[in-house]
């Protein structure tokens, strides 16, 4: 998402409340392909990386506006994407099926080397890819975190002047505390493969 009039861009990592925060800021975006939720939130249909809006904007307008985005636990988001495909992709190859969510771990990141997202699916990209240039370097002016949400989006909306609105609950799996979903080696996998994510936020199972 993208705010000429407010001067903002906002780098949408998937399964972080992005839908939500999109929709409580519909009304400052600019030339944007929109999609809809069933509940009639209308939200962009694409994510775009950091880097993708450095290479398509003049250097100094992109350095000019206030980019943000959020990052969630590792451990956490992967039971939301496990959760998203067994929900909202019943036809997709990535649709776990029967499978438990150890072994749909094991069989879409444990054979991938990591940064490379698996099997080529780019929602599985670890978070920091999202807002870093080819270094790794960060792209972005403000990290928001998930688990405080409506907080960090407050800061946010004071920070490009907007009239402050509450966070629409989009998507929601209703599911347990993500740490009863591991054993020792489906922790371990998501640790080898978000090492990058884990070490630079600071994150622990």
């Amino acid at each position: 998402m993208i705010s000429h009039s407010h001067r903002f861009i906002f780098i949408h990592t998937n399964k972080n409340g992005g839908g939500s925060m999109e929709a409580a800021l519909i009304d400052y975006a600019d030339g944007v392909e929109w999609g809809h939720q069933p509940n009639g939130w209308k939200i962009p249909r694409r994510h775009r990386l950091a880097r993708a809006f450095r290479e398509d904007m003049d250097p100094e307008t992109f350095a000019s506006y206030f980019k943000f985005s959020f990052v969630r636990n590792p451990w956490d988001r992967a039971v939301s994407l496990y959760h998203y495909f067994l929900r909202y992709d019943p036809g997709n190859p990535l649709h776990p099926g029967p499978m438990s969510f150890p072994e749909w771990l094991k069989a879409y990141f444990a054979s991938a080397e990591p940064p490379v997202p698996p099997k080529k699916t780019a929602l599985f990209r670890p978070q920091f890819e999202w807002i870093s240039d080819e270094r790794g370097e960060s792209l972005v002016d403000y990290v928001g975190r998930f688990e405080r949400i409506a907080e960090d989006f407050a800061t946010v909306q004071r920070r490009i002047g907007v009239e402050p609105k509450e966070l629409p609950h989009l998507t929601s799996s209703g599911r347990g505390d993500y740490r009863s979903y591991y054993d020792d080696r489906s922790a371990g996998i998501v640790e080898r493969f978000f090492g990058g994510d884990i070490e630079r936020w600071g994150y622990t199972f």
